[in-house]
């Protein structure tokens, strides 16, 4: 990936804009590239949260399962959005399934372990 690509795409995310160019060389020194093929699941529901993402490039769709058994889509994601950000909080599990709709690259920022 491109370092002035990544800053800028970093920009556009209201989570990091404001930084300067060293702030988000390193956020982007902790990143993980991921690519996720079409049908892929990035997480499950009720999987431990252990990363927070950026779609880059691609589609995803979240789905919960209702109590009824029910699967129900709760949104799709589209380039420069987060996803799975309940990680932040720690100890949480993602609350819904994100899946690809179609090939798709995220970057992931795992969670710290100590």
């Amino acid at each position: 990936m491109d370092a002035t690509l990544d800053r800028s795409l970093l920009r556009t995310v209201p989570m990091f804009q404001g930084l300067d160019d060293a702030a988000l060389d390193e956020v982007l020194r902790m990143a993980e590239r991921r690519r996720v093929r079409r049908g892929e699941t990035v997480f499950r529901q009720g999987d431990p949260a252990r990363a927070f993402y950026v779609l880059v490039e691609g589609r995803l769709k979240v789905t919960q399962v209702t109590p009824e058994g029910q699967q129900v889509v709760v949104r799709f994601i589209g380039p420069r959005e987060m996803f799975g950000c309940v990680v932040v909080s720690g100890g949480q599990r993602y609350p819904g399934t994100a899946t690809a709709t179609v090939d798709s690259v995220a970057v992931a920022w795992p969670q710290a372990t100590t």
